[in-house]
């Protein structure tokens, strides 16, 4: 099942009748009707004839369609329940290591924020472009260099 129901024909509405009356005859206290049920099932088993198509027909009648509708919507919300805890331990731990992060900061590193600045300049320094070696830190600073807005176009 896709997670949507399938549409309602005039069998199943004729089903809903029968489902009522059914469930009416089988809480019924009324001899005539106990007794009625009791014929219509033997008459069943006696017309009988073990044929392959009638059992196709059994297969696919609306009674067994119903009940295929009813498991197929378990095995969705099943699913969804599923779905639904998997999303719920997925947030849980992230907000965990969230929790975890910001409580430990910097002192997880055990260095202070200045110290982890240097650092950061450091490898920066190591990643500059062959040439620009000569360049201080001291002259990039104060520069004011605009860039321009991504107009999108390509």
């Amino acid at each position: 099942m896709s997670g949507a129901m399938r549409e309602k024909l005039a069998a199943d509405f004729d089903l809903e009748r029968f489902v009522d009356l059914f469930d009416q005859a089988l809480t019924s206290d009324d001899p005539r009707v106990k007794n009625a049920l009791r014929q219509l099932m033997m008459m069943v088993v006696l017309t009988d004839t073990d044929d392959h198509e009638g059992k196709q027909r059994a297969s696919h009648g609306p009674l067994r369609r119903m009940q295929q509708d009813m498991r197929d919507q378990f095995r969705w919300i099943q699913r969804l329940e599923n779905e639904l805890d998997s999303l719920k331990k997925q947030m849980a731990y992230n907000e965990t290591q969230i929790k975890v992060q910001s409580e430990s900061g910097f002192k997880a590193q055990g260095v202070s924020p200045s110290e982890y600045w240097q650092k950061a300049i450091a490898q920066t320094n190591m990643l500059k472009p062959q040439g620009l070696e000569n360049i201080s830190n001291n002259a990039l600073q104060g520069l004011n260099i605009k860039v321009a807005a991504d107009t999108g176009e390509k």
